[in-house]
């Protein structure tokens, strides 16, 4: 099914960039990556019911609603978050726009925010707080990741002995 995801993140990446429409559809495929509905492996789930469930994401543009009927109508709703992701992927290829997480064990200030924008030379980072990396710092960028919590360092310690 690799081959029918990345069929349908094509096709819509490809429309969507046609018809200057790339940030909205981004929008919508960015946050429904994450989505995994039970409704989407059923498919005798009435269209209406699947758009009301996306719906209460963010709007769809006439154009999304036929992409997504689509999608129903070969029984491929299932295959969503993995075409989802395959979208993202080609926006960052082709807006040279990757994402920064920074990951802490508590939140930051917004001065600290701040502090940390001007270090990494970035100004759209995304900060989130998982307090098991218990202190440190982890920061994801276009697919690499350091880690320096103090969980990894335990971690190491952990597997040297």
């Amino acid at each position: 099914m690799t081959k029918t995801s990345s069929a349908y993140a094509l096709a819509a990446f490809e429309h969507a960039k046609a018809s200057n429409s790339l940030d909205s559809w981004y929008a919508l495929l960015s946050q429904l990556v994450s989505l995994r509905h039970p409704s989407f492996k059923n498919p005798h789930v009435s269209w209406e019911n699947i758009e009301a469930i996306v719906q209460k994401e963010i709007p769809l543009s006439d154009d999304q609603k036929t992409w997504f009927q689509l999608l129903q109508k070969h029984k491929h709703l299932h295959l969503l978050p993995r075409i989802c992701e395959k979208f993202v992927a080609h926006y960052y290829k082709d807006t040279h726009n990757y994402p920064m997480v920074v990951t802490t064990a508590r939140p930051l200030s917004s001065e600290e925010q701040t502090l940390f924008g001007k270090k990494l030379n970035k100004n759209d980072i995304t900060f989130a707080v998982d307090s098991s990396i218990l202190g440190g710092v982890l920061i994801e960028y276009r697919g690499q990741v350091i880690d320096h919590s103090y969980i990894n360092f335990l971690n190491q310690l952990h597997t040297k002995t």
